[in-house]
């Protein structure tokens, strides 16, 4: 079976666009009206989670926020595997 070859040109479009929607998740979880007065919780729940922004915006609604490490990895995985790529371990 032969593995897509990732150019590195495919590699750093794809590190741009996972960066960029990481940030785009970021700012849009600690802009929601939830987040008001609750900043600190915002931040983490945006920069320790993999919570989509609807996810987030029930945690600050009632307080709980889980912690979920991956996710930079899991934008990260998300944008390689919409492009059909996947690095090798």
């Amino acid at each position: 079976m032969d593995e897509p070859v990732i150019t590195r040109a495919q590699l750093g479009a794809a590190i741009v666009e996972a960066r960029n929607a990481e940030r785009e998740r970021i700012r849009a979880i600690t802009s929601l009206p939830e987040a008001s007065g609750r900043e600190k919780l915002a931040l983490s729940i945006a920069t320790t989670t993999s919570k989509s922004i609807e996810e987030a915006r029930a945690a600050l609604s009632d307080g709980s926020a889980r912690s979920d490490a991956n996710s930079l990895s899991a934008s990260w995985d998300k944008v390689m595997s919409a492009r059909g790529m996947t690095l090798s371990e």
